[in-house]
């Protein structure tokens, strides 16, 4: 019952559900996922846009990952300090727009 009431999706689960769906074919599975991920950036909820991005650019789509990074950064999501550290934004270290968005943050 506790749990029902709870009824929360973490953004970081949400974020990797879909790109496991992604991954194994499931694409518009994914995108169901991606789309719930994106209404809840356009209601300002915190934590969520860091990690659509980080998604986004695990999947090969970078234009979309900056846009959500900069969202990110907009929203002051308090997860930008790991930006630098994470794994999953390695195929876009090498856009000016990712070296833009590091020097916004501070590093």
């Amino acid at each position: 019952k506790e749990l029902k009431e709870f009824n929360f999706r973490f953004p970081s689960s949400l974020a990797w559900l879909g790109v496991s769906y992604y991954n194994s074919g499931n694409k518009s599975k994914a995108q169901e996922i991606f789309d719930e991920m994106e209404k809840m950036v356009i209601e300002k909820k915190m934590n969520v846009a860091i990690h659509l991005a980080a998604a986004y650019s695990f999947i090969g789509e970078k234009e979309k990952s900056l846009d959500m990074l900069y969202k990110a950064y907009q929203l002051k999501d308090m997860d930008m300090i790991w930006l630098k550290g994470y794994p999953h934004f390695n195929p876009i270290h090498n856009e000016p727009r990712y070296q833009e968005m590091l020097k916004k943050v501070g590093f």
